[in-house]
């Protein structure tokens, strides 16, 4: 059951990678991204690429650490939060591996276009694991220690605001309001 879970996850990382990819692909100005890779020479694309992969790989390091921590501590929900994210970070970093090496390959047949198209892959691989690693980092929430005895409670009062002499809360007179004519029962 839970490797049915896994797989499915991972099946759908790939799917929503794909389709926006492939959004990506069609759409000439998709979000800039290919006025922005136009201005940008085949090296620094391939310069660009290759930190966005060892920032990936440098994420998914780290989120096997904070793994490590949460199976060392026993805390069975983050340890199952990280994983999945984790799986997922595995996907795309794979994926983007692949995507790398087409990178490579274009950018020495000098085929501009297809180097572009891989750059924006990988760059989309890259967003979604920074995401992944966000969430990876958050899983164990926010660490409060709920017996800190240092903590000062101090109430300031302004006395320069205006106080009010007398509190009347109940009205003087009938405590019970006339019903309004529309709720009349001969209406």
């Amino acid at each position: 059951m839970v490797m049915r879970k896994t797989l499915t996850m991972v099946t759908l990382g790939f799917a929503l990678l794909g389709g926006a990819v492939l959004a990506t692909a069609q759409t000439p100005a998709a979000g800039g991204a290919n006025k922005t890779t136009r201005i940008m020479s085949i090296p620094e694309l391939k310069t660009r690429a290759a930190d966005a992969m060892k920032s990936m790989n440098r994420m998914l390091t780290d989120s096997f650490a904070l793994l490590e921590q949460s199976i060392a501590s026993q805390d069975i929900a983050t340890t199952n939060a990280r994983n999945e994210a984790i799986t997922q970070m595995k996907a795309l970093v794979k994926l983007s591996e692949q995507n790398h090496m087409t990178l490579q390959q274009r950018a020495a047949e000098g085929d501009r276009d297809a180097v572009e198209h891989e750059y924006v892959k990988i760059n989309i691989a890259s967003a979604k694991t920074q995401e992944l690693y966000a969430q990876v980092k958050s899983a164990g929430g926010v660490r409060t220690d709920l017996e800190m005895t240092d903590v000062e409670r101090t109430l300031d009062i302004n006395a320069a605001l205006p106080q009010p002499e007398s509190i009347d809360f109940m009205p003087e007179g009938d405590t019970v309001p006339e019903p309004p004519i529309y709720a009349s029962p001969y209406f």
